[in-house]
């Protein structure tokens, strides 16, 4: 089933997802480079955007110092871009606005994605169903790929249920781990030690995610 919301670009449309729930689809071929449509909402706080983030808004996007943006406003279908390991857009910063732009040729039919650039906290909470062959099997930023195909080789996410959609992210620093040899513990040495260079890297790291849904 396809609809037409508001401020929906001509060249796509919105239905149902093999991702998650709704996604949007290209109704033509879309070239490389071409802006689609800007990824708009309200402009808030850094609290309020931390208020917000707590209550499970997952669709707030980092502005700058002072401000994010908040999506998840009717007015808003770029928030149904689903993410991707292997995405075929990406979310840019041009003249004060995001917009989502064709990282290559889209086909007709297929689903636009972006890579929502998640950082390591709390990793688990956020499973990938993208399919792509390189799926790290969590929604984080590509720069955490290594890591993750260490900690997990056979790929894949959590066996245990988690929550949806993936909440914002909050400010806390990397959490203490009870050493041991499980496979746990393995696991969290190589994640957390990308987590921590990342977060001594740039603080920035414990702000709202730059890419949420």
């Amino acid at each position: 089933m396809t609809a037409r919301a508001p401020n929906l670009p001509d060249s796509v449309e919105v239905r149902e997802s093999v991702i998650h729930g709704r996604g949007v689809f290209a109704r033509r071929v879309i070239p490389e480079g071409t802006p689609i449509f800007e990824y708009v909402g309200e402009r808030i706080s850094k609290s309020e955007s931390l208020r917000r983030c707590e209550a499970n808004n997952a669709y707030i996007f980092h502005l700058d110092d002072e401000f994010d943006l908040d999506g998840n406003v009717e007015w808003n279908p770029a928030r149904l871009v689903n993410h991707s390991c292997a995405p075929n857009c990406e979310a840019a910063w041009e003249e004060g606005r995001i917009l989502i732009r064709a990282l290559r040729v889209i086909r007709t039919g297929e689903e636009l994605t972006f890579n929502y650039g998640y950082d390591l906290m709390d990793y688990r909470e956020h499973p990938c169903r993208c399919g792509t062959p390189g799926c790290v099997g969590f929604i984080v930023a590509e720069e955490f790929f290594p890591a993750l195909r260490q900690a997990h080789p056979a790929g894949g996410p959590p066996a245990r249920p988690v929550a949806w959609p993936p909440v914002g992210l909050r400010l806390e620093l990397p959490e203490a781990r009870t050493p041991g040899p499980s496979t746990q513990s393995q696991e969290n040495s190589a994640v957390e030690a990308a987590r921590v260079a990342a977060y001594k890297k740039s603080p920035a790291t414990a702000r709202p995610s730059d890419f949420p849904r």
